[in-house]
């Protein structure tokens, strides 16, 4: 089931007014797909066009690129956990902020560098841990990873 974040733009026609039971738009969807930059970039445009922002109380709106999902999650943050350097990339062009933290209190950098120290079998698809550095650090984070060799 769908619910409407905001009627103004849902009268124009815009699905990207709404969202699912998680509270994720599409945005979501596509940073947590690894969507190619184009769309994720599309997608930033055409809901500035329409001017396709949430309501908070008081008349305070938030841009649709800092939409937060039931996890307190960003587009960014879901792009950071699964290793998508490319929609990253693309979401800080377009303004996205980097530092928003989630309900837990972490930020995209940091569930970034989680995953990149967890272990191989932890990781989708085993990929390697360079995967993850490389977000944390485009993100400003240290970018450490895993080091599974003993010291000599």
């Amino acid at each position: 089931m769908l619910a409407r974040a905001d009627e103004g733009v849902a009268a124009k026609g815009s699905a990207l007014a709404f969202l699912d039971d998680d509270k994720q738009s599409a945005l979501h969807y596509a940073a947590r797909a690894g969507a190619a930059a184009g769309v994720v970039e599309w997608l930033m445009d055409t809901a500035e066009t329409l001017q396709t922002q949430k309501r908070l109380g008081f008349g305070v709106r938030v841009a649709f690129s800092e939409w937060r999902d039931v996890w307190g999650r960003t587009a960014m943050h879901w792009a950071a956990l699964n290793g998508h350097r490319g929609v990253v990339a693309a979401l800080l062009r377009k303004g996205a902020s980097p530092r928003a933290a989630d309900a837990r209190g972490e930020t995209p950098a940091q569930l970034a560098e989680r995953r990149a120290l967890c272990s191989a079998r932890d990781r989708p698809d085993g990929e390697r841990a360079s995967r993850w550095g490389d977000v944390a650090t485009l993100l400003g984070g240290a970018g450490t990873t895993k080091h599974l060799k003993k010291s000599l």
